[in-house]
Formats: structure tokens, sequence, C-alpha cells
């Protein structure tokens, strides 16, 4: 007996029950990306861990100029006050002093 082609059949492939091939779903697929999505989004927290203590840095860094810059500020602003004072209380005096006269 002679074994049939496929040409033979019409063309088309016939095949055994135990050949055949599985085919996988949509959530299958979608569980089978998850690890690689849950990677990537690892990689990304990492890279925003770092980009926030960069960011945490310079704020700290700002903040100490800033406190300096402002330090400096007070400072000559109390001075600039004190002096102020002085030449109230000495304007004062020499008005008493023309007052008396």
């Amino acid at each position: 007996m002679r074994t049939k082609s496929i040409a033979d059949l019409g063309g088309v492939a016939v095949m055994h029950q135990s050949s055949l091939i599985r085919i996988q779903t949509h959530d299958e697929i979608e569980v089978e990306q998850l690890p690689k999505e849950i990677q990537a989004k690892r990689e990304q927290i990492a890279e925003m861990t770092i980009a926030l203590e960069d960011l945490k840095r310079d704020v700290c860094r700002f903040e100490k100029e800033y406190h300096a810059r402002l330090a400096r500020a007070y400072s000559e602003l109390d001075k600039v006050e004190l002096m102020a004072k002085e030449y109230q209380l000495r304007l004062r005096l020499l008005q008493d002093v023309d007052w008396q006269a």
C-alpha cells in the first residue's frame, strides 16, 4: 500500500493528535511578561532613588548656603539697627541739651 502525500490529500496537512501545538492565552502571555515589567520597574525605582538622593543633597547644600547668607544679612541688619538706636539716643541728648540751654 502506498502512503498518501499532502498533495494526494488535497494540499491539507494532516496532523496526529499528539503533535498539536499549544497556543498561549492572552492571560498566559501577560503573566509571562510580568517578570520583565517588574524588572524594568525595579530599575526605574533604582534610578529614581538615585535622583531623589541627588535632589536631597542639592536641597541640603542650598539650605546651608541660604542660612549662611541669611545669617550674614541678619548680622548686618542688627548692626544697622543698633547704629540707628545709637543715633536716635544722640539726637535726643542733643535735643535735651537744646531745651535746657
